[in-house]
């Protein structure tokens, strides 16, 4: 006590880190960020040491009860989501004298070598060009199979992210210098009322990181993809037939049925963005 510090909390781990979660965090947090860094405590951290008091926490206990256990079954990134929740709650703690020393100071992030890396998923010119011919086919009647089809074309010769791609408005479109501006992002987030669906959709006036704000020169075929596109009247390059941007896990869903069309096996949308960038490293 003469030395400044007060006696070490002694809380439920759980109820310390769901405060820090609610109180400190939602602050500072989108939406999004505030639904994943959630999840990460509700799925991975409360189950495994919930039950500590916060001041018998040691990084013995972290590591045996929770670090060990994930190793074996998480990729590295949720490993390293788990340790720097972690690390950010106990630096609180600190701050607030609540704990005397943060016990991530000496617990040991495994290499990431450790772990198991997946291959980057690309599309080949010649499925680039299935899919293309997926996204030109129509139904008898003329109308087009897929009424934002040519957005997935777009995403593949501009790398746009999902969210990036879904936020566009015609207003980003600069016909004239042939550009795309990213600047804003579209997300799901939990509806956390007791009415509507379980998520809602949102738009944020900012993207990813701050150097994911860019403008896109466009090619060729991007400025088809848009071309075919302007026929949909909407704010939206993609939209629903209502006008309103199309939610994330419909326009997957289109992709998937392009996919089938094409005769491609199964890749998520991000692979458009890695195909673009192969694009990119090969020319």
């Amino acid at each position: 006590h003469r030395k400044g510090e007060s006696e070490t909390n002694s809380s439920y781990f759980e109820t310390y880190i769901l405060y820090w979660l609610n109180n400190i965090k939602a602050n500072e947090l989108k939406p999004l960020s505030f639904d994943r860094l959630e999840s990460t405590i509700k799925n991975h951290i409360i189950p495994a040491i919930g039950q500590y008091r916060i001041n018998e926490l040691s990084d013995s206990i972290i590591q045996t009860d929770l670090m060990n256990p994930k190793i074996k079954s998480l990729s590295y990134s949720s490993i390293k989501k788990i340790h720097d929740a972690l690390n950010a709650c106990f630096k609180y703690a600190v701050t607030r004298r609540d704990l005397r020393y943060n016990p991530m100071n000496t617990l040991v992030m495994p290499a990431k070598a450790k772990f198991e890396s997946k291959a980057i998923e690309i599309f080949t010119d010649d499925e680039i060009k299935k899919l293309i011919k997926s996204a030109q086919s129509k139904y008898s009647n003329g109308v087009l199979k897929y009424k934002n089809g040519w957005g997935i074309i777009l995403m593949i010769f501009t790398g746009l992210r999902l969210g990036e791609a879904i936020a566009l408005k015609w207003s980003d479109f600069d016909r004239e210098n042939k550009r795309i501006k990213v600047r804003r992002n579209i997300a799901l987030i939990k509806n956390r009322s007791s009415n509507g669906s379980k998520y809602n959709i949102i738009e944020q006036n900012t993207v990813k990181t701050d150097k994911s704000e860019r403008s896109i020169p466009l090619s060729e075929r991007a400025m088809e993809a848009l071309s075919h596109l302007e026929k949909n009247s909407s704010t939206y390059v993609m939209s629903t037939k209502d006008g309103n941007p199309i939610r994330p896990r419909n326009l997957q869903n289109l992709f998937d049925s392009m996919l089938r069309d094409a005769d491609i096996s199964h890749k998520g949308l991000h692979a458009t963005r890695h195909s673009f960038a192969s694009m990119l490293f090969r020319m």
